[in-house]
């Protein structure tokens, strides 16, 4: 449950309230505890993992999340908001993977 909550938060960073409505991410965990996550501009998070907050900044690529899963911090490579955008990703407590934009919507 934590790399699964760490995946969203990593998602959530991709997601920064200034550029989209929400972004729904997919994460591809190097573990193989992949997830999907919707974040949403008033800085809540969906997923089936469950429901938390986040925040996001621009400046570091750090995002940071609570969840009733996940309490930590994922650092992106390159973040961007557009669908199809794919960006590797590394947590705070070690897990790693890619992060990919599947939905936007503003």
């Amino acid at each position: 449950m934590k790399r699964t909550a760490l995946a969203l938060a990593a998602m959530s960073i991709c997601a920064a309230p200034a550029l989209a409505a929400s972004i729904t991410l997919k994460f591809d965990s190097d573990n193989g505890n992949d997830q999907q996550a919707v974040f949403h501009d008033d800085g809540t998070m969906t997923s089936a993992a469950g429901n938390g907050t986040y925040t996001y900044d621009e400046a570091t690529s750090k995002m940071c999340i609570e969840s009733d899963a996940y309490n930590g911090c994922l650092i992106f490579d390159d973040p961007k908001n557009e669908v199809g955008h794919a960006s590797a990703y590394t947590g705070d407590n070690g897990a790693s993977g890619t992060a990919t934009v599947i939905a936007v919507e503003e």
